[in-house]
């Protein structure tokens, strides 16, 4: 099972490595909007194809293979069986589900690849890493990746958007993330998406039944934007708490631990600069982190990363 669940699961790492771009991921966010259900709890949307021409991409990407070899080995496989570059196939993502539950589905939207060519791609992919009984099968929307003992199942919910559960290897469980007709409209999570602009290139939305983490982190709603404009990163983060005073407990220890970070002998300037362009503020039982921070100035604070 380990060499099918490292095709999906490269195909699905993939689209988290340009959450920071501005491409399109509008075809993903529709399919998203008509197939979640209304127990959808936390959205997180971001674009791509931007992302992948920016210094800060070229600076995380060999770090991030560094310390993922699942997915540097999955990413060099697509590129050598299937002739191409796996995050250039990728426009936008949607991750959908329900924090508390730890269950949720991820939305892809594709670009110059369709489901024959993925599927066949998939074939190429699995008979290079030998696994000679390894099938893909189409059976209705669902693409079915095998090896005669286990099973891996990719969603089509429309010709360029495919969604792979959390567990890929649980069909139930992507099932209860696709199919209901705009059931989304009525999610919790609503009231938390009137507040976001819905447009900027990453942005993000949560609301939860109860405390996230009663202890350290009591949180039961957020919402968050990231955009790039003239070369700065511009980010914003608000968390609501059950009370003023959860709030106030919360703000005091990051900003505690954001002036110790500072403060340590050891901590890169670069990385210094970076975090000191954050300000924290709570106002009510609300916690806003906001702040923004140039690429040139990131690039620098990723590569003094050791």
């Amino acid at each position: 099972m380990t060499a099918l669940r490292l095709v999906v699961g490269a195909l699905a790492l993939v689209t988290t490595l340009g959450s920071t771009a501005h491409a399109d991921y509008s075809k993903a966010w529709a399919a998203a909007k008509e197939n979640l259900p209304a127990t959808t709890k936390g959205v997180l949307v971001g674009d791509v194809a931007l992302g992948v021409k920016t210094a800060t991409y070229a600076t995380l990407l060999p770090m991030v293979l560094s310390e993922e070899r699942d997915l540097q080995q999955g990413l060099a496989l697509v590129k050598g069986a299937c002739k191409i570059d796996a995050v250039s196939v990728v426009d936008g993502f949607v991750i959908a589900g329900d924090p508390e539950a730890e269950q949720g589905a991820v939305f892809i939207q594709l670009a110059g690849i369709d489901r024959p060519k993925l599927s066949t791609c998939i074939q190429n992919v699995l008979k290079v890493m030998g696994e000679a009984k390894a099938t893909v099968t189409q059976d209705g929307q669902f693409t079915v990746i095998g090896n005669g003992r286990d099973a891996v199942y990719v969603a089509w919910v429309t010709a360029d958007v495919i969604v792979i559960g959390i567990e890929p290897e649980k069909k139930a469980q992507l099932q209860a993330w696709i199919g209901h007709k705009g059931a989304f409209a009525h999610s919790p999570v609503q009231a938390q998406l009137a507040k976001v602009d819905v447009k900027a290139p990453g942005w993000g939305a949560l609301a939860l039944d109860k405390p996230f983490d009663d202890k350290d982190m009591p949180i039961r709603s957020a919402r968050g934007t990231l955009s790039i404009a003239n070369g700065v990163f511009i980010g914003e983060l608000i968390g609501s708490f059950a009370s003023p005073r959860d709030a106030k407990k919360t703000a005091d220890e990051m900003t505690r631990e954001m002036t110790r970070e500072v403060g340590r002998k050891n901590t890169p300037p670069a990385a210094k600069k970076v975090i000191s362009a954050f300000k924290i503020k709570q106002t009510g039982a609300h916690v806003t982190v906001k702040g923004k921070v140039s690429e040139k100035d990131l690039v620098a604070a990723i590569s003094s990363i050791k």
